[in-house]
Parts: structure tokens; C-alpha cells; sequence
């Protein structure tokens, strides 16, 4: 009949598990979380919500936005001539965040981050189309933000 007592596993044999457990996790845990990662995909959601953000507001104020691609990211305007009568349109009038009373833009592209575009700047109109600068009706458009494609039908506006 076999002993009982050696049924188990020493201090030793678990202290040494723990250690190579302890490695490997240092190691390998880095690897799956980067901060560059992080990074590229809030940009992408703050390029979303900005489009949308656009899209909404031309539809209900009945007045142009234009979303504008800078350097390090993309900042709303509308049109100041909206409600003068005038033709021309004129963006120099900031868009601001809801509830913060600062204007719309996102300065958070990092070098480590894509950022292209097939059209700039995008303007929403209050019929809820995108137009180019020129005004003229875009058939689609696709931007590039952190890696992930966002994809605007130019007819109807719907950003996905």
C-alpha cells in the first residue's frame, strides 16, 4: 500500500512555478497592451464622434459644418454666413462640444498614429449630404484614423 504522505508537491517544485509564472508574465504581458494602442483607438473614436457630431449638427441647425483635418487632428467649424443671407460660406465660426462651451477639435495624433483621408476638409450640409470644398456632392469618402477605416456615403451622410 503506498504511502500517503508523499502524495503532493514540495515548497520548492511550487516556489519555482510561481517564479517561472512571475517571467513569463512580465514578458509576455507587455506585449499584448501598449499604450500606442490605447492611443490609436481613442483617436479613431474621437475622429467618429467628431464626424457624427457634424453630421447632426448641419441636419438640425440647417447651417454647413465643415470638419477639417490640421496636423494633429481635425477641428468642427460652421458656417458664419449661415443666417446673413450671404452666398459664400465662411468657416470661422468654432463648433463647440456639447456641454463644455469650448470648441470642437482633437489634437491627439500622435506620429505613431495614421491619419489619411481621400477628402479635406468634409463638409456636412443641413440636407444631411458631405460636400467637398468646392461644393460639390461626394459619392463616398473614407478616412483612416488609428488603423481603422471610417467609411461616408456622400448621398445620406451615414458614417460607418
Amino acid at each position: 500500500m503506498p504511502n500517503q504522505m508523499n502524495k503532493g508537491f514540495s515548497l520548492i517544485e511550487l516556489v519555482m512555478v510561481i517564479i517561472i509564472l512571475g517571467i513569463l508574465a512580465a514578458t509576455a504581458i507587455p506585449r499584448f497592451s501598449s499604450q500606442s494602442a490605447y492611443d490609436e483607438r481613442f483617436f479613431y473614436e474621437d475622429v467618429l464622434a467628431g464626424l457624427r457630431y457634424s453630421h447632426k449638427l448641419a441636419m438640425t441647425s440647417g447651417c454647413r459644418v465643415q470638419f477639417d483635418r490640421n496636423a494633429n487632428g481635425f477641428e468642427l467649424q460652421h458656417d458664419s454666413n449661415c443666417f446673413n443671407g450671404a452666398s459664400a460660406a465662411v468657416y470661422s465660426q468654432d463648433v463647440y462640444r456639447p456641454g463644455e462651451g469650448v470648441g470642437y477639435s482633437v489634437n491627439s495624433w500622435s506620429d505613431d498614429t495614421s491619419w489619411t483621408s481621400d477628402d479635406d476638409p468634409l463638409i456636412f450640409t443641413p440636407r444631411g449630404q458631405v460636400t467637398d470644398s468646392g461644393g460639390s456632392v461626394l459619392n463616398s469618402t473614407t478616412l483612416s484614423a488609428g488603423g481603422r477605416s471610417i467609411s461616408i456615403d456622400g448621398q445620406t451622410g451615414f458614417i460607418r
